[in-house]
């Protein structure tokens, strides 16, 4: 019998996680790989004391900023340098992770 609703389907994976990490649908397939740490300390730790690279591009958004301030805004909160960035034209916005106080 199919499923009737997520719950149904959450039940017959039988593990949740393995069924998401898994998936072979939507508009990003991610390769079945085994999970590359232990727990949610290790991953947070990992985070803090090396570097990662992730393939976000699935989810983006168009941002778009209005006023005389806009590329002021940019410029200070960016971590890669805003030359160049004029009117209407695309270009890639780089946050930092996090701002020593």
């Amino acid at each position: 019998m199919a499923a009737r609703n997520l719950e149904d389907v959450l039940a017959a994976a039988g593990n949740t996680v393995n069924m998401l990490r898994n998936s072979q649908l939507g508009a990003y397939v991610y390769p079945v790989v085994a999970p590359e740490f232990h727990n949610w300390r290790s991953e947070q730790w990992a985070w803090q004391h090396s570097a990662v690279l992730f393939d976000q591009t699935h989810h983006m958004v168009n941002l778009y900023l209005r006023g005389k301030d806009a590329l002021k805004l940019l410029a200070t909160t960016a971590i890669n340098s805003m030359k160049g960035f004029t009117v209407n034209k695309a270009k890639q916005y780089v946050p930092p992770l996090h701002t020593a106080t």
